[in-house]
């Protein structure tokens, strides 16, 4: 792919956001589904011309917006970082897991407001943290791996 459509993807989509940064912008779509494109064609929003269009929704903005095979990819870095951090509370229910898949989880309707606050707060208390409080937090985390299995069997994790 060239810069020119690696430069247009990003400031595209930071434009539909409401993120400001690329970073933040990327984890607030949704995958909807992938679709042949008709026969006219149809454009990334890199503006590379694609025949496999994969649909992706913006829930803070209301957007949809359509992305070919090449972008994405550019999904797939923090994918694997949540895939990380999931496989991690599966095989260690008291681990903590990474911020951005904190973020994540909440974004996707994982977890409540509350739950992403209160497991904020937990995860400055690691030496000092109650029985109680270290179920709640392995109840979270039980409580994200299960959403998250079942996005990604349903085949929507981005």
């Amino acid at each position: 792919m060239s810069k020119n459509y690696k430069e247009n993807f990003v400031k595209n989509l930071i434009r539909l956001s409401k993120a400001d940064d690329y970073a933040d912008s990327i984890e607030e779509w949704s995958y909807r589904e992938c679709e042949t494109a008709p026969a006219y064609g149809a454009k990334c929003l890199c503006g590379h011309p694609v025949t496999k269009v994969h649909l992706l929704y913006n829930g803070n903005t209301e957007i949809e917006i359509k992305v070919g095979s090449c972008c994405i990819k550019k999904f797939q870095p923090l994918l694997e970082e949540v895939e990380r951090s999931m496989q991690k509370v599966h095989e260690t229910p008291s681990a903590t897991v990474s911020r951005r898949t904190l973020k994540y989880a909440y974004r996707k309707g994982f977890i409540t407001e509350k739950m992403y606050y209160d497991y904020i707060d937990i995860r400055y208390l690691r030496e000092n943290m109650t029985p109680r409080r270290l179920q709640y937090k392995k109840d979270i985390n039980h409580r994200m791996f299960v959403k998250w299995q079942v996005l990604k069997y349903q085949g929507k994790a981005v």
